[in-house]
């Protein structure tokens, strides 16, 4: 359906867009509302986009009166807030309506009362009128199941979290184009009343779901209005004050916050035999509630219980009453301070969420306050905290445009500050980036089998899983970040963005342009983790970089092959991921670098870290390259082949395992056209290596060797293969043992 209102918008023809009214328009966003697959919710904000503009596009105060009388409950939807496990908030069904303009029924779903709306729309009906019309139309209640059903009931457990927060993104940038195709001289009269007041809702999802709406239009209004000035001043007001105590659709922690307090006060009076009139008594509403007042029970009264109070009471016990509710007390007390804590963490998230959506909004008006302090904050926790990824992704686009807007308005200091941050949050997941002091005491050894993270019991793994899984989130959030500014500036990212250039190769040419600095080691010297980030920053971005930018890249190779011969693992092992993506993303100059560098240095048998470094690159660039490495495998096979009998224990495991995997792709490189930019003396090398590797796999194809000795027999054609093969051997500096698989009984 979708895919033919399309097709219908683009037939052409006086007449031919009249069935594109207010009722389509409703329909289509209330898809957006409930469509759980991504893909056709992505379709649903472009049929969206095309409708609304079609409709607007010769008169605005066309689209203005189609879109009127459906705004009010488009809007009530959208910002109905997003439950919590096992407590949903679920839209009002009353508000759908269905093809043929009848009102939706779903038997089962309670909307519980949320205050006032903040609106009235002035061109809607009467209320009576409304209801008596309403209820004309309205269909006999249904038993039959409705595939939105679980969206409608706001049902977390069921369709997820990560599904909800996709339809209220598509909904926030449904409205926020709408917002922006609104007749100039009514568009601060509709839309102030029905936005500004949601920003201070009790409801942190709705919060945030206007922040984006907010955002959303000022990235489609790019001149300057009155709406856009009143949108920023509330902005700045939820960046500048403080936030609520608590969230109304948090309420259901409190609760629990109030009931393990409550517990705990209890095991005081019947474990600890404690007076009564010793026990605090608390208040029954929580804060959050609807009826919360300033003496509801809160988090500050809660910590005041489990620390103070807890210590008092306990202090007041006889010794044996202490004893015998020792473990009762500890128990008790132990699950309040988890209430509370997990409490807590849910406040925080939903405040980092509005916080990144209001310091968005603000960046996307491309206007900037003279304090940066707060919109920075925000944007920059959520790039660093956001489990969520759309809503991070956004975070980070923002903090793109941010610094783009900062660079552009010579406001350098504060760009490359955020610059660097995000460097450093992407090198901070030890998985991907190495430390350097750990792991400087390995010199003799390749880290790709060795890396520590594989290798190490953490005595408590609890917390080990939990940091690392922060640190992705961080690392995940700084990329994408980095990454939108490479696209945004193409390029003149070097130039406009200097700290990104200066991060990758200024510690690279103090290192390596000379001697590796004898000081490196020491623990006050940060030089070595600084090539290390500067090389992993530079094997995350470079496939995003615009390929202007890659002689400047190619022009770092010498540095990044030296740092392959370094007589540090950790260095070789960050340059050996580096090269083999630089291999991938610039093909032809890396890969003959590759073929004219780095493959003669596995053969250096009086070094064994350049064999490793090498060895270690390719091991990486297979995998980094897969199918694309087939027009050079040719060139790899024969001296990975050679260090499978080396000397070096890791050289040969490294080498055991890439071969594996080269020779499969031996058939296949079969009538690959020849790679472009390498010599004449390359591509002839490239044949002998592949006469070499058709006699390894096939024995009949071996040269015959004629016995340098004169024996007084001939041969038999299986000796002489045996002899051959031999030959074979000794020829290319190989190890085989000739077997007699004949047995004499």
């Amino acid at each position: 359906m979708l895919r033919a209102l399309l097709t219908f918008l683009n037939v052409q023809g006086d007449g031919t867009k009249g069935w594109v009214d207010g009722k389509v328009l409703r329909l289509v966003f209330q898809n957006l509302l409930v469509e759980r697959n991504e893909a056709v919710l992505s379709l649903s904000l472009q049929v969206w986009t095309a409708l609304i503009t079609e409709l607007a596009k010769d008169s605005p105060t066309r689209f203005a009166q189609q879109f009127g009388p459906h705004l009010d409950p488009l809007l009530t939807l959208l910002t109905t807030p997003i439950g919590i496990s096992r407590h949903p908030c679920p839209m009002d069904p009353s508000l759908f309506i269905r093809p043929s303009g009848q009102t939706l029924v779903l038997p089962g779903i309670v909307v519980p009362p949320r205050g006032p709306s903040p609106s009235q729309v002035p061109t809607q009906e009467p209320e009576r009128k409304r209801r008596r019309k309403s209820e004309k139309k309205e269909e006999p209640v249904s038993a039959g199941h409705n595939v939105d059903g679980h969206m409608i009931q706001g049902d977390v457990d069921l369709v997820g979290l990560e599904t909800i927060i996709k339809t209220k993104i598509a909904g926030a940038t449904a409205m926020g184009l709408a917002m922006s195709l609104w007749p100039k001289e009514g568009v601060l009269v509709v839309f102030q009343p029905r936005i500004i007041p949601h920003l201070k809702s009790p409801y942190a999802s709705t919060q945030l779901v206007v922040a984006m709406t907010v955002e959303e239009y000022s990235k489609a209004q790019k001149e300057p209005n009155p709406l856009k000035s009143v949108f920023l001043e509330a902005l700045i007001d939820v960046l500048n004050s403080d936030r609520p105590a608590f969230y109304r659709d948090l309420v259901s922690y409190m609760q629990i916050v109030r009931s393990q307090c409550q517990a705990l006060l209890n095991a005081f009076k019947y474990d600890g035999k404690v007076a009564a009139s010793k026990i605090p008594t608390i208040a029954v509403v929580v804060q959050g509630d609807v009826d919360a007042g300033p003496d509801a029970f809160g988090i500050d009264k809660a910590e005041r219980i489990i620390n103070e109070d807890f210590t008092r009471l306990k202090k007041g016990m006889m010794s044996a009453q202490k004893l015998l509710s020792s473990q009762a007390l500890t128990d008790a007390r132990s699950s309040a301070v988890h209430a509370i804590e997990e409490a807590k963490t849910a406040k925080a998230h939903r405040d980092a969420r509005i916080l990144a959506a209001a310091a968005s909004a603000y960046i996307a008006s491309r206007e900037l306050p003279k304090k940066l302090n707060n919109i920075i904050r925000g944007v920059i926790e959520s790039v660093k905290t956001e489990e969520n990824f759309d809503l991070q992704k956004r975070s980070a686009l923002s903090v793109a445009s941010l610094v783009g807007l900062c660079s552009r308005t010579n406001r350098t200091v504060v760009s490359d500050k955020v610059t660097k941050n995000l460097i450093s949050f992407l090198c901070v997941d030890t998985s991907e980036v190495p430390i350097f002091h750990v792991n400087s005491g390995l010199r003799d050894s390749i880290l790709s089998l060795r890396k520590e993270e594989d290798r190490r019991e953490h005595a408590d793994q609890a917390t080990f899983e939990r940091e690392a899984r922060e640190a992705a989130v961080k690392r995940r959030g700084a990329k994408e970040a980095l990454e939108q500014l490479a696209k945004t500036f193409g390029a003149g990212l070097f130039t406009s963005v200097p700290k990104i250039r200066d991060c990758i190769e200024a510690p690279l040419h103090t290192a390596f342009s000379g001697d590796l600095p004898s000081n490196i080691t020491q623990a006050d010297v940060t030089l070595g983790q600084e090539v290390v980030d500067g090389l992993s920053t530079l094997r995350a971005l470079i496939p995003k970089f615009h390929q202007d930018l890659h002689p400047t890249i190619i022009r770092l190779v010498p540095l990044i092959i030296k740092a392959l011969q370094s007589t540090f693992s950790v260095l070789r092992y960050a340059a050996a991921k580096c090269f083999a993506t630089i291999c991938s993303v610039i093909t032809v100059e890396g890969m003959t670098a590759l073929v004219e560098s780095v493959l003669p240095m596995i053969g250096n048998a009086l070094d064994l870290q350049c064999r490793q470094g090498a060895v270690e690159c390719v091991y990486h660039l297979i995998h980094v390259m897969e199918e694309d490495i087939l027009p050079y495998v040719v060139f790899l096979i024969v001296p990975i082949l050679g260090r499978m009998s080396d000397s070096d224990n890791d050289i040969r495991l490294i080498a055991t395992t890439t071969f594996a995997t080269l020779v499969k792709l031996v058939p296949l490189e079969a009538g690959i056209p020849d790679p472009p930019g390498l010599s004449e003396e390359l591509l002839k090398g490239r044949d002998r290596e592949r006469k070499f590797i058709a006699q390894m796999l096939d024995v009949h194809k071996v040269e015959p060797f004629e016995l340098p000795v004169a024996i007084k027999a001939d041969l038999r054609s299986y000796q002489q293969e045996g002899v051959n093969w031999l030959a074979f051997l000794n020829k290319y500096h190989l190890h085989g043992i000739l077997c007699d698989g004949k047995s004499s009984l």
